[in-house]
């Protein structure tokens, strides 16, 4: 079978093709940058800068905008800063009387208050010093004290041990 060969025509009309549009695309780049070179010139050449041309623009500009009236401005501060310091004195005087009913409750009631602590207070001593007795019926002596903590540190070491889920029984002996 004979092999068919392509023609190599088109593939360099492809190329050259290619070529021509990038040649077309790099004229168009350099047009492109000589025209944005020129706009300041153009510019410059168009506006005639007199001084009659500068005078009319800040005159314009100062018809157009809105006049300000510091007067009201200043007004307009002096009401804001009156309302926070009247605010302020308000609070201020709220505290106040706040703090002086307080303290007519406290000086009439003191005796009364300070009574009621000093009966808790007292009630609450007294139930902690019956449950200390109840765990320690007997005085313990140094030496017996050491043997209890040892003993009661022990049984906990062992519960502990034998709570958690390991294989190995330990236990401790002092």
């Amino acid at each position: 079978m004979p092999v068919k060969k392509k023609s190599t025509s088109k593939k360099s009309n492809e190329k050259k093709s290619t070529n021509k549009k990038s040649t077309e695309h790099k004229q168009i780049k350099k047009d492109i940058k000589a025209a944005i070179e020129k706009i300041p010139g153009l510019i410059y050449e168009k506006v005639e800068f007199t001084e009659s041309n500068l005078s009319q623009i800040p005159q314009q500009k100062l018809e157009n905008s809105t006049p300000v009236d510091y007067e009201t401005i200043k007004r307009k501060r002096l009401y804001v800063w009156l309302a926070v310091i009247g605010i302020t004195i308000l609070i201020f005087g709220m505290w106040l009387w706040n703090t002086r009913t307080f303290l007519q409750i406290a000086k009439n009631d003191s005796s009364e208050f300070v009574n009621t602590i000093k009966k808790d207070w007292q009630k609450i001593n007294q139930e902690k010093d019956s449950e200390l007795q109840k765990l320690i019926p007997e005085k313990v002596s140094d030496e017996n004290l050491d043997q209890i903590l040892k003993n009661s540190l022990i049984k906990t070491f062992n519960n502990l041990a034998t709570s958690t889920s390991s294989t190995v029984s330990t236990t401790i002996s002092l």
